[in-house]
């Protein structure tokens, strides 16, 4: 099996990602190494969680790993507006994260402050999150029964999930849920993107706002000029943009780590592992710090 076709100059882009944020693509390889094969699921005697909340915690971290895997492969070709969409996808993975584990939650619309869903115990949370993706396949179903041309595709949609199944879910989160997510925004949580940052708290509404809100750019094609403006060409970005997509994605995950670390309860080895993982990104922030402050010395 041959590899994909390189794009123009990709030697010289790869060279210069290495020689400009060598230090943090190391680093973001050393943080996903570490987590990925340190034994952290085998041992949570620490956690009184129910089944169900350890489970969505972990599948969400298995999401979060993969996920920081391709934005480091993709920073490393150059490819950071392409990264930084799936560093918006890794955020929303870690409000889910926060919807699961987070002890309280209360879950308002932030905007039009209709009626919402209050606080809930984590198990319905996690049971939610669980069983949701199963019922969006009966809502595709509904939605195209009815269409010209989507008839065929809907009796398809129907035998994705076994109605059984449907109802056993259904016994496990309520009617009354079941029928929210039929309707907008149609998510796990009865609420927007936007309203379930708030709900978490202030960094993650201020995160929303700003960071979302600029990703949001790549994800919806709407970005061209950032693109066509990057270095003159279309085929990559510059520098600058792979290390500031990179340290997004790395802040995204460390929180995530840190979320499962105390909720789970993975034991003291986790711990210091990500005690050493912050000195080391700390480190590099002062260096690069020292450096700045250098620079400008010389040239005044």
């Amino acid at each position: 099996m041959h590899d994909v076709m390189q794009f123009p100059e990709e030697q010289l882009i790869r060279k210069s990602v290495e020689q400009k944020c060598g230090d943090i693509i190391n680093l973001a390889k050393r943080i996903l190494s570490s987590w990925t094969t340190i034994k952290r699921w085998q041992v949570h005697t620490d956690s009184n969680l129910p089944p169900e909340v350890r489970n969505a915690a972990c599948v969400l971290d298995i999401r979060a790993c993969r996920q920081f895997r391709s934005v480091i492969e993709l920073c490393m070709r150059g490819e950071a507006h392409d990264a930084s969409i799936l560093t918006r996808t890794m955020f929303e993975g870690l409000l889910a994260l926060e919807f699961v584990l987070k002890p309280r939650i209360s879950l308002k619309h932030y905007k039009n402050k209709r009626n919402a869903p209050s606080s809930m115990p984590r198990l319905l949370r996690a049971r939610l999150y669980l069983t949701y993706f199963g019922f969006q396949w009966e809502v595709l179903r509904s939605r195209n029964r009815s269409k010209p041309g989507a008839k065929r595709h809907a009796s398809r949609l129907a035998s994705q999930v076994p109605k059984q199944v449907l109802d056993d879910y259904a016994s496990l989160i309520g009617f009354e849920w079941v029928e929210r997510f039929k309707q907008h925004p149609r998510t796990y949580s009865g609420l927007s993107v936007s309203d379930l940052a708030h709900a978490i708290g202030p960094v993650y509404a201020r995160w929303h706002n700003v960071v979302y809100a600029i990703q949001s750019g790549a994800v919806h094609a709407s970005n061209a000029a950032e693109l066509l403006h990057s270095v003159g060409t279309i085929w990559h970005d510059m520098p600058c943009y792979v290390d500031k997509t990179l340290k997004c994605a790395m802040d995204i995950f460390l929180a995530g780590a840190k979320l499962l670390y105390k909720h789970i309860g993975f034991g003291s080895a986790v711990g210091m592992l990500l005690s050493g993982l912050d000195d080391q990104y700390r480190e590099i922030k002062e260096e690069r710090r020292s450096r700045r402050s250098n620079q400008r010395v010389d040239r005044g």
